[in-house]
């Protein structure tokens, strides 16, 4: 019998759907809504370094996608 990959189960992608949630959207809330003495504030640098990433990660994917 042959192995499914994690990632083309239900599960895999409810996990991969959770982690883009909370990186998307609840880092940055987390940035808006609590102080900066709060223990669970993001700072702005962090938001700013993890855009970049997101920014070079779509740039990356669509190099592969150009060039085969």
């Amino acid at each position: 019998m042959k192995r499914i990959p994690m990632l083309y189960t239900a599960k895999g992608w409810t996990v991969l759907g959770l982690f883009a949630l909370t990186v998307i959207v609840i880092l940055p809330a987390l940035n808006l809504v609590t102080g900066p003495d709060h223990p669970l504030h993001v700072s702005g640098y962090i938001i700013n370094l993890l855009g970049k990433i997101m920014c070079y990660m779509m740039v990356a994917l669509a190099m592969d996608l150009i060039w085969g």
